[in-house]
């Protein structure tokens, strides 16, 4: 493991402890207390359950610094992908909106210049979340192809067209009455 995951001593002692009874499944042991899940960038308390779920944490037990801010701080917003991100479940939905909202005060005390490039989003991809499509939503329709008709009436649309916006997370035309 590398040591820039660690925010101090403590940390890299419980994320790298082993047991000698359990070192063959880590999770089985009682004095587990910490657990660091790369994949996903997150560390978390284990709820030894029998199962791999884990209460991710934000803050360091012992030191108190923030844990997400210096992951979020490493990511190269428009070279990262967001919604790429998500698709491949690279970041969860919540690290997705930390990672925009980060980007966005950003924007706000003038580091960058363009929220919507930072977060590798295209014109159409924007637009929707402005229209309050979630950014689930929106990595699924990136995914599988955008939606080609209303989901209110029916009506054909072509997104390319601007004649569109969202409702209930859903593509409505502009036509449409609901």
């Amino acid at each position: 493991m590398s040591e820039n995951i660690y925010c101090c001593k403590k940390m890299k002692e419980k994320i790298e402890y082993i047991c000698e009874q359990h070192q063959y499944n880590m999770l089985e042991c009682p004095d587990l207390i910490m657990v660091y899940i790369p994949k996903i960038n997150a560390y978390g308390i284990p709820i030894h359950d029998g199962t791999e779920d884990f209460i991710q944490i934000n803050y360091c037990p012992w030191c108190g610094k923030q844990l997400k801010e210096k992951i979020i701080k490493k990511r190269k917003y428009g070279k990262m992908n967001l919604l790429n991100e998500l698709i491949n479940n690279n970041i969860s939905e919540d690290e997705a909106y930390d990672i925009r909202d980060e980007a966005m005060d950003k924007f706000d005390d003038g580091e960058i210049d363009d929220i919507q490039k930072e977060l590798g989003l295209d014109d159409y991809e924007w637009t929707a979340h402005g229209h309050a499509l979630s950014l689930g939503m929106l990595a699924q329709w990136r995914k599988n192809g955008w939606p080609r008709a209303c989901e209110y009436c029916g009506r054909e649309i072509d997104y390319h067209n601007w004649y569109w916006t969202i409702k209930d997370d859903k593509l409505k035309c502009l036509e449409c009455e609901i």
